[in-house]
């Protein structure tokens, strides 16, 4: 990996503003079929719809997921 002052204006800038850009979109058009798996499960499995999970991420850092129930 080039040193960070080698790197392009792109890998600098222009990544996290696309990866931004990408996700917002995603989440928008994704919205109402979760809405509509929260629905689905309110009725279902009854609440709550989500459920948080502890899970170790990058270097053993604990991070919360959020899940929807989904078993019974």
């Amino acid at each position: 990996m080039p040193s960070p002052k080698r790197r392009s204006v792109y890998a600098r800038f222009g990544k996290r503003i696309l990866d931004i850009c990408i996700s917002a979109t995603a989440l928008v058009l994704l919205a109402p079929i979760g809405l509509l798996l929260a629905i689905l499960v309110r009725f279902k499995m009854g609440s709550p719809v989500l459920f948080r999970q502890r899970r170790p991420g990058l270097d053993g850092k604990v991070f919360l997921m959020f899940k929807f129930r989904s078993m019974t």
